[in-house]
């Protein structure tokens, strides 16, 4: 069953959800996406999301991600309420396993979308500092042995990061980085340490007052690479200090705060190499937004490309980076576009 605007109602109800409630209205919040049917039920009584993954993404070029991503999506949010911060997360209704639906509970409607903030250049290093501390007791709490049982499988994370972005689309355009980007996909597969969101990003961040936040979109969720999850949620805030140069110090300031409240709150749980990891990771992630099969859609400016594409070069080629090293790289590449224009 393909999930519509015109079923979603006969859906929940279903599953009991819409009892003693007024007929909801239905939105369609798939717009802009490109993996997700997706559709918002609301009355006076009730607020419900219901989202189900399409096998093939709305991008140019194909590309398949295996649907049960939905029930990984399902496992995640579960772990990360009762691991993290069971308010952080909305909360799982039901899964339909038949239909690869997922229902949820709605996000705070007083909450804001994170990437939309900082595209309108409102930048709060209260989230950023939430979002550092929370990735950290993801991980910390990620190392209980019984946990790769529940989330034991990378074919998602496989299909949904590694082939378009690290892959050979971007190997292609960049041969001379073919062997780095095949070793770093490599180490992210192999050394398996916890929990790993897969998507945490700004798109997947809702923020409200005094920095509280709300984490979406688990799909890619796994047991995996430590490294993954931080050089992802650094990789957008470094392409939207090349995006808006005036305003990279405060970019890179965010990056800042987000990578040292991390690793503050991670102490002894930091791998010795994973910060060099890190590095590699994000400079192979900036890459890929430029070149890979989802690049960034507001990296337009070709002057930005191309300072995008230079520090992916130069990061990914750094065996020994730290990010503070990667920062100031960042802010220096976004300062010379400053006085160039």
């Amino acid at each position: 069953m393909l999930l519509t605007a015109e079923n979603a109602v006969a859906v929940a109800d279903s599953y009991g959800l819409l009892i003693g409630s007024p007929t909801p209205t239905v939105s369609d919040l798939s717009a802009g996406g490109v993996s997700n049917a997706v559709f918002k039920l609301e009355s006076e009584s009730v607020c419900l999301v219901l989202k189900q993954p399409l096998a093939r993404l709305r991008v140019q070029t194909e590309w398949r991600i295996d649907r049960v991503r939905i029930f990984r999506e399902a496992e995640g949010m579960r772990l990360w309420k009762s691991l993290v911060a069971r308010d952080a997360v909305p909360a799982v209704h039901f899964v339909d396993k038949a239909n690869y639906i997922l229902a949820m509970s709605c996000a705070p409607p007083e909450h804001r979308n994170w990437k939309q903030e900082l595209l309108a250049r409102r930048l709060d290093p209260a989230a950023a500092r939430a979002l550092g501390i929370m990735l950290a007791d993801w991980q910390r709490a990620g190392g209980d042995d019984d946990l790769p049982r529940k989330l034991p499988a990378t074919d998602t994370f496989v299909q949904g990061r590694l082939d378009p972005y690290l892959g050979d689309r971007l190997r292609g355009r960049h041969p001379s980085l073919a062997s780095a980007l095949t070793t770093l996909s490599a180490e992210l597969l192999a050394n398996r340490r916890c929990l790993v969101h897969g998507d945490y990003s700004p798109k997947n961040v809702l923020v409200g007052e005094e920095g509280s936040v709300c984490l979406l979109d688990f799909e890619i969720c796994h047991f995996g690479h430590p490294a993954f999850d931080p050089a992802f949620m650094l990789t957008h805030l470094v392409l939207k200090s090349q995006h808006m140069p005036r305003a990279a110090g405060g970019f890179i300031a965010l990056a800042e705060v987000f990578w040292d409240s991390y690793t503050s709150r991670l102490g002894r749980w930091l791998m010795p190499d994973q910060e060099s990891i890190t590095v590699r990771c994000l400079g192979g992630l900036l890459l890929a937004r430029v070149d890979g099969q989802s690049p960034a859609e507001y990296l337009t400016d070709p002057g930005a490309r191309r300072r995008v594409v230079d520090l992916g070069h130069r990061l990914l080629r750094n065996d020994s980076g730290t990010i503070g090293n990667a920062c100031r790289m960042a802010a220096q590449c976004a300062n010379e576009s400053s006085l160039r224009t």
